[in-house]
C-alpha cells in the first residue's frame, strides 16, 4: 500500500505500533523514523521512538528523543509521568517538575503523578506548592497506602513556612 501511495507515510506509525506491541523495538524505531523522514516535527513519532528506546533500557537514547519534544505538545499522562520520573531519577528536578505538572493538569486524579509532583516540589524547596499538591493528593486518595506519609509531610512542611 505504501509503495502505491507514498503520501500515506503516516501508516508507518501504526506499523511501528504493531512492532512495539510485539516488543520488536528496533523494527518499531525504523517504522517511526519513516514518519519523521517525511515530517520532521511529528512529535508522536518522536515520543514513540523515545518509548521504544526506554523499553530497550537505553535511557540515554530515550531521553535524547524526549528532549526534542516541547512538553506542551505531549497529551499522554503516562508518557509525561515516565519522562518526569526519568528526569527525577537523574536529579534534574526542574525538568521533572514540568512533566509532572503537565501530567497532573491532564489527569488531576492520577495518584502517582500527584505524589511525584509533591516530592519534586519538596525536593526543590517549593514548600507551599508541595503542601498544595499533598492536600490535593489526600482529597483524591484519602485511603491510599501513602496517605499517612503524605499527612506527615504536610505537618513537617507547615513548620517550614
Amino acid at each position: 500500500m505504501l509503495n502505491k501511495n507514498p503520501e500515506a507515510y503516516i501508516i508507518n506509525l501504526s506499523v511501528g505500533n504493531c512492532h512495539f506491541k510485539k516488543e520488536a523495538y528496533d523494527q518499531a524505531i525504523a517504522s517511526y523514523q519513516k514518519v519523521l523522514d517525511r515530517n520532521l516535527q511529528y512529535f508522536k513519532a518522536m515520543i514513540a521512538i523515545g518509548n521504544s528506546y526506554m523499553n530497550k533500557k537505553d535511557t540515554d537514547k530515550a531521553m535524547e528523543w524526549y528532549n526534542k519534544i516541547d512538553v506542551a505538545q505531549i497529551d499522554d499522562p503516562t508518557v509525561l509521568y515516565n519522562i518526569g520520573t526519568e528526569y527525577f531519577n537523574q536529579s534534574r528536578y526542574q525538568d521533572a517538575l514540568k512533566y509532572y505538572r503537565k501530567g497532573v493538569e491532564l489527569q488531576p486524579t492520577r495518584e502517582d503523578s500527584l505524589y511525584q509532583l509533591e516530592l519534586t516540589n519538596l525536593t526543590l524547596g517549593n514548600f507551599k506548592d508541595a503542601i498544595a499538591a499533598f492536600e490535593t493528593f489526600l482529597k483524591v486518595s484519602p485511603e491510599s497506602e501513602r496517605a499517612g506519609q503524605v499527612k506527615g509531610f504536610i505537618d513537617f512542611l507547615k513548620t517550614k513556612i
